[in-house]
């Protein structure tokens, strides 16, 4: 690997990671680790040589929805049962967990797997700083929050920024692949020429606060304390409770504007004497559904369909 001469920003030599041990030191990749998750995202390694500009925001973001899937696979299957002897597979029984940390980075980019947004966010808000986004707002300077809402999704600003942006790769769908500015009314274009994806901004029962709101209500990385990132992401994910325990979901999206999902339970069936998992495209304006296939759900067959179709590394 050719190592770039003069990257942008000044990346430490070892990665900062998430951590909840370290809460005054924001995650940030080293230069290596910015490298290796350019080649994941299929972008070349010069990449990390260029400053902060919506241009790359909008690369960057992209590649992210295109190359890394919204995933829930490692709670309900641990890396070791993927590789032993062939089992059915038990929801929320794997043993597994959506680390935020180095384990984090690991999965997504030298196993080529994925997350959902606590993890997904996470780790690309550390890719992100490299090149000099997401400064955001001081925590100290602008108050801790969080509310029991349930996605994270990241607001990106840098010096000379025309405004701050939401970038969301960690919804599963449902989101503009491309930045858009924080404003109301403010539209964010879909891969599908034929959608479009609305902010609004809207008066909540909930509190005096005001948010910004695609479909839900959104909060910002930069005001959460790790602790309550922490805290959320266990509610998605290792509470008895969670609704992540009870759904094993791939889903990944296509340059056309579909999407190439794995998913189990289904309300459509296959063999309805044993489990099986639904695989299948949906387009993205009618929810027309194509290329179906019904995988048994089990740890040999269902890791065949995620190295295929997702590009997957267990070994």
């Amino acid at each position: 690997m050719v190592m770039p001469l003069t990257p942008y920003f000044a990346r430490p030599e070892q990665s900062i990671y998430f951590s909840t041990l370290l809460p005054d030191s924001l995650a940030i990749h080293s230069l290596r680790d910015t490298i290796q998750f350019l080649i994941r995202l299929n972008l070349p390694p010069t990449t990390v040589e260029q400053p902060p500009s919506l241009e790359l925001l909008s690369k960057l973001l992209l590649a992210a929805h295109l190359e890394v899937p919204f995933d829930s696979s490692c709670l309900h299957v641990s890396a070791d049962e993927w590789l032993g002897e062939n089992k059915e597979i038990v929801l929320g029984k794997g043993g597994g967990s959506m680390q935020l940390g180095e384990g984090n980075f690991n999965r997504i980019v030298k196993k080529h797997q994925g997350g959902f947004c606590y993890a997904i966010h996470t780790n690309f808000a550390a890719f992100l700083r490299g090149f000099g986004f997401v400064r955001g707002k001081d925590p100290k300077d602008s108050g801790y929050w969080w509310s029991a809402i349930s996605h994270e999704l990241l607001i990106v600003d840098w010096q000379g920024s025309e405004g701050r942006y939401m970038c969301d790769c960690g919804f599963g769908g449902g989101a503009s692949p491309y930045p858009t500015l924080l404003k109301d009314g403010q539209t964010g274009p879909s891969l599908s020429k034929n959608e479009s994806f609305m902010l609004r901004q809207e008066h909540l029962p909930v509190d005096e606060k005001q948010y910004v709101v695609p479909s839900s209500p959104v909060q910002a990385t930069q005001n959460l304390d790790p602790m309550d990132i922490t805290m959320q992401n266990f509610y998605n994910e290792a509470h008895p409770n969670a609704f992540f325990q009870t759904f094993f979901v791939v889903s990944r999206l296509l340059p056309s504007g579909a999407r190439r999902t794995i998913s189990y339970p289904t309300s459509d069936t296959g063999d309805k004497d044993k489990p099986q998992a639904k695989l299948y495209t949906k387009e993205g304006i009618n929810g027309v559904e194509f290329d179906v296939e019904f995988v048994d759900f089990e740890t040999e067959k269902v890791r065949e369909v995620l190295r295929r179709e997702f590009g997957f590394k267990f070994e």
